[in-house]
Parts: structure tokens; sequence; C-alpha cells
């Protein structure tokens, strides 16, 4: 079994749910409202793939995610996209998929971005950084850092809101 950090928090959150949506592939009786998640995602994919964000850029991923009725408008979305732009952060390399072998089990994540001076910038669209993004983080960079020669000095969350981005140094 494949496992990410973010169904390794799951299953620490809810072994049921875990179970319904990694071992069965189902989804459980129960409703979960998935809308942050959705709304997330939605940002993740148009930093990833788009330049500009356009109007009809923007209603292809608003339909994409159905997040009409979730509580989001598409300012939010506009305004988060072009936040992140403003920044002119120097990418060099977007959603690289990693894969590590930990205890015998297989590991995967994403890092969202690689900058120029090869710091690990991971996006969240959260308003609060909790100590488990640092752990994944942290997963991530040991992770490039054993199959390459890369070092990475710094790993940072970079908030799609206009609130403070916080690097954190891992020496």
């Amino acid at each position: 079994m494949r496992l990410s950090y973010s169904s390794m928090n799951l299953f620490k959150q809810c072994e049921r749910w875990f179970y319904y949506r990694y071992i069965i592939n189902e989804k459980p009786t129960e409703q979960t409202d998935t809308k942050y998640a959705d709304f997330g995602s939605c940002i993740h994919e148009l930093l990833e793939k788009e330049e500009q964000l356009t109007d009809e850029i923007l209603n292809k991923y608003w339909n994409k995610f159905n997040l009409e009725g979730k509580g989001f408008n598409k300012e939010d979305v506009k305004n988060q996209f072009n936040y992140v732009k403003s920044l002119n952060l120097p990418i060099v390399k977007k959603e690289e998929v990693i894969h590590l072998n930990f205890e015998g089990q297989q590991l995967i994540g994403i890092i969202d971005a690689v900058l120029e001076d090869n710091t690990i910038v991971d996006y969240k669209t959260s308003s609060f950084l909790e100590e488990k993004y640092l752990k994944q983080l942290s997963l991530y960079k040991n992770a490039v850092e054993l199959r390459t020669s890369i070092k990475f000095l710094e790993v940072s969350f970079v908030s799609t809101k206009k609130i403070e981005c916080y690097i954190c140094y891992l020496l």
C-alpha cells in the first residue's frame, strides 16, 4: 500500500474513514464536508497550471471543483491566486512527486514548488498553520535529499492569503 502524509494524518484522525478511503476505496455512508479540501485543491491546481487567471479559466476550475454553494465566491479564488502570483517566487520546479520507503511502507507526497535557491515551498489555503505541516515538509525535504545530491536549507509555507509567510529552517 502506498501512503501519503495526508493519508497518515487521516488514519490518526479517524481509522474508519481511512479504512473506507484507502483500503476498500469507498466513501463511507456519512457525508463529510470536503469544501475546504475542494477549495484548496482548486487553488493548488491553478497555481500549478496557470500563469494568469481569466474569467474563463476561473469558471473552468470553479466548476471542476464544484465550488458553487460551498460558501466561497470567485473573488476568494482570484484574490488568493493573484496574491501568490504577486510574490513573484522564483519557481524552477512545480508539483514534484516524491517517494520514500519508510519502515517498509511506500510513502508518496507532492512538493508544491522548488525555488531557485532550493527552498521547498508548500502552499497553504488555511488561515492557520499547524505543526503537522512542518512535519510534512521535513519529510519531503529528507526524501529529496536522500535520493539526490541537493541539500535544502529551507522549507517554506506560503499562505495563499495575505498573512505572514512562514519560513522554517531545517539544518
